[in-house]
């Protein structure tokens, strides 16, 4: 009978990897009107799920994360919405209200419809995770907001509030507290990491322009390696798409000569750099 337990054991082991499903479901409220009016009598927070038919990873949310424990425990704190992109009744609109660009985009709501929290698929332990912390964010949001009017010098807050900003895809008044963090602490360690991950969320939403601006600010803030070297990277990729060779050229070299650059990104500016010197 020895066999028989082995065969059992190993069925234990398979299917602790396993993740719980919940004998309950997920309520999806009807519209994104309608949770915001919901969520304005009981001050809750709203996720909201864009995705469309054709989203690979769309269909991954709908069939191994949201149907597990953790995620619909959790999803009973926040009121859920799923807008398809492609209906053109209100998920056009509201996909272009909040600038979706890549699916699925996950955005956490305040009833008055701005965002304090966004993020993508994830496994179903981490998504469920990244709600709990939603919900945090929402919890704290108008204290650090109330703190930060109040205290601007206090750049503990300052410093988190910026970050939750930033988060939230809310750029232009992430670089406002970002500022004012350089105003009442110009040594922050932060800032050069905050400006150069600014910088990439401009670049990457085609405004390089802005993006330049931000590295600009990195550099001008950057102490440690990484950040000298990323700044300096990412200067020399806007100028690539400026067309001007020179200055992507100056700036990637820039990026490989800082000591203590990590190996990666000194990997992969010298490849840009080979690839340039060919052309």
């Amino acid at each position: 009978m020895r066999w028989i337990a082995k065969i059992a054991l190993i069925g234990v082991v398979l299917l602790s990897g396993v993740q719980a499903q919940a004998t309950e479901q997920i309520r999806w409220s009807g519209s994104l009107t309608d949770a915001l009016a919901q969520a304005k009598k009981s001050n809750q927070l709203v996720m909201v799920d864009f995705y469309s038919d054709t989203c690979v990873w769309c269909k991954r949310l709908d069939q191994d994360v949201y149907p597990t424990k953790q995620v619909v425990d959790t999803a009973k704190n926040i009121i859920m919405v799923k807008l398809n992109v492609e209906d053109a009744r209100q998920g056009t609109a509201a996909a272009t209200k909040y600038k979706v660009f890549k699916l699925p985009t996950i955005l956490y709501m305040k009833s008055d419809g701005s965002v304090v929290h966004t993020s993508g698929y994830m496994p179903p332990n981490e998504f469920a995770t990244d709600m709990r912390e939603a919900i945090n964010v929402h919890k704290n949001f108008p204290v650090w907001e109330a703190k930060y009017k109040k205290s601007p010098q206090d750049s503990a807050n300052t410093r988190i509030l910026a970050k939750t900003m930033l988060k939230a895809g809310r750029l232009i008044e992430a670089e406002q507290i970002a500022d004012t963090l350089a105003k009442y602490a110009p040594n922050d360690s932060i800032l050069a990491e905050f400006y150069n991950a600014l910088g990439r969320n401009y670049a990457m939403d085609g405004d390089v322009d802005k993006g330049k601006t931000l590295f600009k600010k990195a550099l001008a803030k950057a102490k440690a390696p990484i950040d000298r070297a990323e700044a300096n990277f990412f200067m020399g990729i806007c100028a690539m798409t400026k067309r001007d060779k020179a200055g992507a050229t100056t700036y990637l070299k820039n990026a490989v000569a800082v000591p203590g650059v990590p190996p990666a990104l000194k990997q992969k500016a010298q490849e840009i750099l080979d690839m340039l010197a060919k052309s």
